[in-house]
């Protein structure tokens, strides 16, 4: 049996389901790619990483100013006006992921640490650092 324009019915089901897997192909095409087309500044970059080294931490960066100057803020479960070694080892190892994202246009990093007292107030304590991204070889 053929239709008016002279084609079986199996021609018209075959047509339609090459035409449904090329939409299904073209659909899961999308679905994998659009993550990794997604674009990403570098500040986003950093507050990922400072996300995941430090989690619960809710970093806020800000910057460069006008003098190259990036703001870190991370809010830290301990004083950091008491726990002054645990202070720097957090200061150390944000430094270092803040390093590591080679940013560009940066000459200092000034990171803050926010936590609280025994008492309960907020305390806080801050370092500025020479910005120095790990050199290529």
């Amino acid at each position: 049996m053929e239709t008016p324009e002279g084609r079986s019915p199996v021609y018209n089901i075959v047509g339609f389901a090459i035409a449904g897997l090329i939409v299904v192909a073209a659909v899961a095409l999308v679905i994998v790619l659009a993550p990794a087309l997604k674009r990403t500044t570098p500040l986003e970059r950093v507050v990922g990483a400072l996300k995941t080294q430090f989690p619960g931490s809710a970093p806020e960066v800000k910057g460069p100013d006008s003098s190259g100057a990036l703001r870190i803020s991370l809010k830290v479960p301990f004083d950091p006006t008491v726990q002054w070694k645990q202070a720097q080892g957090t200061f150390d190892r944000a430094a270092a992921v803040t390093e590591a994202e080679k940013l560009s246009g940066i000459k200092t990093t000034e990171l803050t640490l926010v936590g609280v007292s025994v008492e309960g107030h907020p305390t806080s304590v801050s370092r500025t650092l020479d910005y120095e991204p790990p050199k290529v070889r």
